[in-house]
């Protein structure tokens, strides 16, 4: 029976002790009041909490914005057949001036490139005229002049572009829309025989004659 109540009152010293280290009591009808220890525990436990959250905060990814997309205008085309002097960084190249010659063919080119693009599937090679000698080395008369039974049997021909120069070498002819030079044989049997200054001279059957050149 002792023994039963030693071990009754050495429990409740122990449980005496435990209170005593949290609550402590200035008399027995004082409301309990937390011990030094207890709150030193308790704030302990508060700033490890805190660490601990701060801690999780950090650790946490970041949540970013969507991107923002800003549209971006495209550059406006530059206009047909703008020349350099309108568009930066452009280098500007003078260009000598053309003789009367030269001004002369750059007029009709055009047209006579248009129509040589045309007919390109059927332009034909100038063929060299036979090493005869041409009849006659006087003034050819004008086509318009001679009969009308030898004009019909000519094959059509039109002077587009003329220039003529004391050079044999820079002396340009189109006939037909297409380039002739000096003795060679065209279409139908027709020889160009000479760049003239007023036009060409031609032979056709032993018969020569001028076209004048374009006006």
């Amino acid at each position: 029976m002792s023994s039963i109540l030693d071990a009754l009152k050495k429990s409740e010293r122990q449980r005496s002790l435990g209170r005593d280290l949290i609550f402590r009591n200035a008399s027995p009808n004082a409301a309990p009041r937390l011990t030094g220890f207890a709150v030193a525990v308790l704030a302990t436990l508060l700033i490890l909490t805190l660490a601990i959250g701060a801690l999780l905060f950090s650790l946490r990814e970041p949540v970013l914005p969507p991107p923002v997309t800003t549209p971006v205008e495209a550059p406006a085309p530059s206009p047909v057949g703008a020349t350099g002097a309108d568009q930066p960084n452009a280098m500007t190249v003078p260009v000598p001036e053309p003789d009367s010659q030269t001004h002369a063919l750059i007029q009709t080119l055009p047209s006579a490139e248009k129509a040589a693009r045309e007919g390109a599937s059927t332009t034909y090679a100038p063929r060299a005229a036979p090493d005869r000698p041409l009849p006659g080395t006087g003034e050819a008369p004008w086509l318009s002049s001679l009969p009308q039974a030898f004009r019909s049997s000519l094959p059509p021909l039109a002077v587009n572009i003329h220039v003529y120069s004391p050079d044999q070498s820079q002396r340009i002819l189109y006939i037909n829309n297409r380039p002739v030079q000096q003795r060679t044989r065209i279409e139908g049997g027709v020889v160009v025989e000479e760049i003239v200054h007023d036009g060409v001279v031609l032979q056709f059957r032993g018969q020569r004659f001028k076209l004048p050149r374009p006006s």
